[in-house]
């Protein structure tokens, strides 16, 4: 069932799948309305095999910059990816992609956003 988010809030429900047999990665993503109505809908494919995380953290990177183009404001992300969204929410200090890559997403988050 699809819940909508709190009044004058979006909802971007996100999530990211490994295609083994075809070397690649991808996710979708749903940014849902607070009336529970569709307002965008994408899927991207890459290729090249990735772990689990590396491909949460890759739609990560670019969900945030497709909210930042469309000019989106509040906005919650849904994520079923636990690491992702601890090292996300907490900034840890490291060198791994996954912390090179989650810096440049709170960049791009937090800069000029009203998200």
């Amino acid at each position: 069932m699809r819940i909508p988010p709190s009044n004058d809030f979006l909802k971007c429900n996100l999530d990211a799948s490994l295609f083994k047999e075809l070397n690649s990665f991808g996710f979708v993503l749903c940014i849902i309305g607070e009336h529970g109505n569709y307002l965008k809908e994408t899927l991207e494919i890459f290729k090249g095999i990735s772990t689990p995380t590396e491909a949460e953290r890759v739609a990560l990177h670019r969900v945030i910059q497709l909210i930042k183009r469309l000019g989106l404001n509040n906005v919650i992300f849904e994520s079923d990816c636990k690491t992702v969204v601890k090292t996300f929410n907490h900034v840890a200090y490291g060198v791994s992609n996954l912390h090179v890559i989650l810096d440049k997403c709170r960049a791009i988050f937090f800069t000029n956003s009203k998200l």
